[in-house]
């Protein structure tokens, strides 16, 4: 279950009201003040609490107070103006706390973060209302198990070897000089499992679709290094790289995804019944058909892996 943002709100001439699943709390079109509020995560998130302050009428801001505090007045006819939250704990970093306001004569303000303050000071505006709800960001390295960095340093590791020898055995092709090629790319799984990818991982599906990938790949590459000069050919070869770098990070999405249940699974599953032409072209169609958090891991990893821009 997703956690949100629940609370209670204290309205002029009703008192307190619920609020649950971020929703709306207060009124629209009532002219009625907002006087106090309260909110909390729920459900809890380990390690991510939340504190809040507001701006009443007569006093200004108050301090800061803790998740599931009240803050305002009751019975004492002031109205609320403004309001800021922010996020606290070791897992905060990983969460924005998003949140708006209903003013008086305004209506729906934008949205702010993360302890900006929303509404306004010395206008004799009320607050009417307000939302806020939690979004988390992309992941961040210290979310892996040891297991799961040792697999990105593989995958990292590997993939450069794939890569500088598909380099070599391209060039000593076009030089006639190769007798591998045609071996490798008969067998491309084989071939990349001969240098630490770790294709086991991959059912029999998969691993063709990983084959028709790196062909694709050594296609791209062989027209790169033909098209290019001798003076840039290292550095077309080094821009495919990444392109391997991407497609390899389906193994990836396969496992440490499943596990950190991030959604990435279904976008692997997505991504599977489509003809890739090429490897170079998985982000992009990750983009276009995946769930936003199932970016998070292809980001993280090219990040650790030092190889995408």
């Amino acid at each position: 279950m997703d956690s949100t943002i629940n609370g209670i709100v204290h309205l002029a001439g009703i008192g307190d009201v619920t609020y649950l699943n971020s929703n709306f709390a207060g009124t629209r079109g009532e002219e009625r003040r907002l006087e106090g509020f309260t909110m909390r995560i729920s459900p809890p998130i380990e390690g991510l609490g939340l504190r809040y302050k507001a701006h009443l009428q007569g006093t200004g801001d108050t301090p800061f107070v803790n998740e599931g505090a009240f803050v305002g007045t009751r019975n004492q006819f002031r109205r609320l103006e403004g309001f800021a939250v922010e996020l606290t704990g070791p897992a905060a970093a990983r969460w924005d706390i998003i949140y708006r306001a209903h003013l008086e004569g305004i209506g729906d303000t934008r949205e702010v973060q993360n302890g900006e303050f929303i509404g306004t000071m010395n206008q004799a505006r009320r607050l009417e209302g307000l939302q806020a709800r939690l979004a988390r960001r992309e992941l961040f390295s210290e979310d892996l198990t040891a297991e799961q960095q040792a697999l990105i340093e593989q995958i990292r590791a590997s993939t450069q070897q794939v890569t500088a020898d598909l380099d070599r055995m391209i060039r000593d092709d076009l030089g006639g000089r190769s007798s591998e090629m045609a071996a490798a790319m008969a067998d491309p799984v084989g071939f990349a499992a001969t240098h630490g990818v770790p294709v086991g991982m991959l059912v029999p599906s998969e691993q063709r679709q990983y084959a028709a990938g790196i062909r694709a790949l050594e296609q791209d590459m062989r027209a790169k290094i033909q098209t290019s000069g001798d003076s840039q050919a290292r550095s077309a070869s080094s821009a495919v790289g990444c392109g391997f770098c991407q497609g390899a990070l389906l193994f990836l999405f396969l496992l440490v995804g499943a596990v950190l249940s991030t959604g990435v699974a279904a976008a692997v599953g997505a991504l599977l019944g489509l003809s890739l032409a090429a490897t170079k072209i998985i982000f992009d169609l990750i983009a276009a058909i995946a769930v936003p958090s199932a970016l998070a891991l292809p980001a993280l990893v090219c990040r650790e892996a030092g190889a995408c821009a």
